[in-house]
């Protein structure tokens, strides 16, 4: 089947490494292998359950012997093998490990990333958390991955609005369809080789490291903290994976917090 208007079979067929994550990933690995690409290496996130994996690398077409989990991919028997292929783009969508200098040297031009984040505000971890906390810029964009992480040039980005009743998982499913319309209208540029972007401003710059977004989520209960900061950092902690939470003493039981919102009409 032949891809709709605007996907990526309009691009000459070219060679691709792709690492990666969720089910945006997914998509954007299956539109690729449609319009005739090929994934000469697959880079996927240890935590990846099989199921999904396997999604993932049926979505790519992906030989087996090519795909690597977490710092794999950028090991040496997997370095040699993107050098044989002569790879000519990276693309990355999520996923968990950096990238080192000499993995990022490998595709002829270079490495493109769809980030849940409106650079150069949050860069690092959770930036959609973040922006719900701190009120930045929440969104996503394109840009050209650089050594540093996250402070490369700047290819296309998109704004969205934090609607008051957002959780983080509605506001992270918004921004992968973002992402997903920013791969469909970037990428028969970036399959030419047209991988340039502007640099960021790095004024407006801000950071989160992991212990920044453990100590957030920890919630003290002799802190005093006004209702408006609580009730960002709720929703935004508010998923499975990693929910806000405080301990009890003396035996130090632990509570996650999940919180539901909706409006109230009448």
């Amino acid at each position: 089947m032949q891809p709709p208007h605007g996907e990526p079979g309009q691009a000459p067929p070219i060679k691709v490494l792709f690492c990666g994550d969720r089910p945006v990933a997914g998509r954007m690995l299956a539109a690729l292998a449609q319009g005739g690409h090929r994934i000469v290496g697959l880079g996927l996130n240890p935590t990846m359950d099989d199921d999904a994996a396997r999604t993932m690398v049926g979505a790519g077409r992906v030989e087996a012997a090519a795909v690597f989990y977490g710092r794999g991919f950028a090991g040496q028997a997997a370095q040699r093998l993107y050098a044989r292929e002569v790879p000519d783009i990276g693309v990355c969508c999520g996923f968990s490990s950096i990238l080192p200098p000499s993995l990022l040297s490998i595709p002829r031009w270079g490495w493109v990333n769809f980030h849940r984040s409106y650079l150069p505000y949050n860069r690092g971890l959770d930036p959609l958390q973040w922006a719900m906390i701190e009120g930045t810029p929440a969104g996503v964009t394109l840009h050209v991955m650089t050594e540093d992480v996250d402070t490369g040039p700047i290819v296309a980005q998109r704004v969205i609005p934090i609607r008051p009743d957002d959780d983080i998982c509605n506001l992270q499913g918004r921004a992968d369809e973002a992402l997903y319309e920013l791969f469909q209208s970037a990428w028969p540029h970036l399959a030419r080789g047209i991988v340039t972007g502007a640099p960021q401003d790095e004024e407006l710059a801000t950071y989160h490291s992991q212990a920044d977004c453990e100590r957030v989520r920890r919630l003290e209960m002799s802190d005093t903290i006004p209702v408006r900061r609580l009730l960002n950092i709720l929703r935004a902690y508010s998923g499975e994976a990693l929910p806000a939470y405080f301990d009890v003493p003396p035996e130090g039981t632990r509570y996650a917090v999940r919180v539901r919102l909706e409006a109230l009409h009448g």
